[in-house]
């Protein structure tokens, strides 16, 4: 049962999903009169005053989840509302009541990405402060997870390998390692992590995160494992978010590669207006390789976007990033800049997308060994993900994601392009 020293009043509970319908004043109206009556247990005169309105697919579906949750029946009000969404993604109040029913069931995992879903996309001010105390009540009611992946890598370079078989140095023509060419693979990556919060007040808390993942090939010597620890403070409220902490890094390599991190995250998203929200996030890092300690050393990152809520299905950002990283290894030292622009959108018939597209550069800052000049790498990369809402077993979503990537650089052993994909399931416990 939800805590009620922590819940919201369930007049403001019941509220979200029965007085808010519609942002133009005849859609506001003919909802109010549908809420009326379907709170008074009136349900014919209801459909009635429905069938009146010339209702959409998506209406007709919207209307039988509110009956269905009217009677207490939640979990097939559930199925009608996402029904709805997969007829129309735009429909706000159909997320509204998707979100407050989820609370209702006490599925916190899923009820707390929809708030926080809307806390992006509705435009309606009234209802922000509703859907943070929402939050609080659901941070709450689940002070720790668990969550579980699991995804195949089919890939065109495993490695980052180049393609090229020679490269010319001071000393000469060198003939490239065939061990440090290309090399196209399918692996698995298996990842579980868990968390711990703790709520101060309304609008700050504590979280601890603790994460494990792998990758593994046919090829050990690509194998790797990688484990993270972090402690963040966050704030949140109706326009900002703020996390910031210490975070831990370690890897492991077969090939005596692994490393670890110490480190600090700050993260902070402005909601500029109904529409716009500005993202600011920058991480610092010293690293330590302990069989190879010429890479030891500091690495800086820097990322600010701007996104457009364009409608509550379509979403554009845009942003630029910098990166510094300065190893024992003079030559190994580099300066990145990026830029990038993203769209994610939620179609008919459940399906989501989201496409990304970044160019960028890494101009380093000794001679590469045996050459004259600095070494100087330009990249771009496309990727794509798919999905689709209908497709779930226990709660199991699958989703494809696919990228291309090219670098091109003055030191042709660090040339190379890389086409994979990820197809993988996330399932919250």
């Amino acid at each position: 049962m939800i805590k009620p020293a922590h819940a919201a009043p369930w007049g403001l509970l019941w509220g979200l999903g029965l007085s808010v319908y519609g942002l133009s004043a005849q859609a506001q109206s003919i909802d109010t009169h549908l809420s009326r009556l379907i709170n008074q247990g009136q349900f014919a005169q209801a459909q009635e005053l429905l069938l009146q309105s010339n209702p959409s697919k998506a209406d007709r579906l919207f209307f039988e989840a509110r009956l269905l949750k009217r009677q207490g029946r939640n979990k097939e009000a559930v199925a009608k509302l996402r029904a709805t969404l997969q007829a129309q993604p735009n429909h706000i109040n159909a997320k509204r009541e998707l979100a407050h029913t989820l609370l209702l069931l006490k599925e916190f995992d899923v009820a707390e990405f929809h708030f926080k879903q809307l806390l992006e996309v509705d435009r309606n001010e009234a209802m922000r402060d509703g859907y943070q105390r929402f939050l609080n009540v659901i941070s709450s009611n689940k002070p720790y997870g668990l969550s579980g992946s699991f995804a195949f890598l089919p890939s065109t370079n495993i490695n980052r390998g180049t393609q090229n078989r020679v490269f010319d140095t001071s000393l000469g023509q060198f003939v490239i390692d065939p061990n440090s060419r290309a090399e196209s693979g399918v692996g698995a990556q298996v990842g579980l992590s868990a968390f711990a919060r703790h709520q101060i007040n309304k609008t700050d808390r504590l979280l601890l995160s603790v994460a494990v993942s792998g990758n593994l090939y046919k090829n050990r010597n690509y194998n790797a494992l990688t484990g993270t620890v972090s402690l963040s403070y966050q704030r949140f409220t109706k326009d900002w978010t703020l996390s910031l902490g210490p975070t831990l890094r370690k890897s492991w390599k077969v090939n005596q590669a692994g490393n670890y991190a110490t480190g600090f995250k700050l993260n902070a998203r402005k909601r500029l207006n109904n529409q716009w929200s500005i993202l600011f996030s920058s991480l610092y890092e010293y690293r330590t390789y302990p069989d190879k300690s010429y890479n030891d050393g500091g690495y800086v990152s820097g990322t600010l976007a701007l996104t457009k809520q364009i409608d509550p299905s379509l979403a554009l950002s845009a942003g630029i990033g910098m990166e510094h990283h300065q190893p024992e290894s003079r030559h190994a030292r580099y300066t990145g800049f990026k830029a990038f622009a993203q769209a994610t959108k939620n179609w008919k018939g459940g399906t989501f997308t989201s496409l990304r597209a970044e160019t960028g550069k890494r101009d380093y800052e000794g001679a590469f060994p045996l050459f004259n000049d600095q070494r100087a790498d330009r990249y771009y990369s496309l990727s794509g993900t798919i999905g689709n809402s209908k497709i779930n077993y226990a709660s199991f979503t699958p989703r494809l994601t696919c990228s291309y990537s090219h670098t091109s650089s003055n030191i042709a052993f660090h040339d190379y392009d890389a086409a994979e994909c990820n197809v993988g399931v996330t399932r919250e416990f």
